[in-house]
């Protein structure tokens, strides 16, 4: 949705998301499980440099790159298997996304 996580539970955006993240929240049904603020930053300082600050851009392009690479092949060869009428089981599927979602989480961190 645009936003970077800026420690594990505060997630921030140089972009005003409150709508999107509301309507969000209400599809989830978790409006009550979160809180939003809006800071306003008091110097001139360019949003990219304040980002560049905070987050190592390159290592984590570079992350996401790898993630890809990894998981992209899987999702080709499921979407294939799915398309010639193969049944892919539940328990395989559970692990599957298992894994992603735990790779995918060190990104997020």
């Amino acid at each position: 949705m645009g936003y970077g996580a800026l420690c594990e539970a505060t997630w921030i955006s140089p972009y005003d998301l409150t709508k999107e993240v509301e309507d969000l929240a209400e599809t989830l049904q978790i409006k009550e499980y979160i809180q939003m603020f809006q800071a306003k930053h008091q110097e001139s300082t360019d949003p990219e440099k304040i980002v560049s600050r905070c987050w190592d851009l390159g290592k984590i392009h570079q992350m996401y790159a790898d993630f890809l690479t990894e998981y992209r092949p899987k999702l080709e060869g499921h979407l294939k298997r799915l398309q010639a009428g193969e049944t892919i089981e539940p328990s395989e599927c559970f692990v599957e996304r298992f894994k992603l979602i735990h790779e995918y989480r060190k990104l997020l961190q």
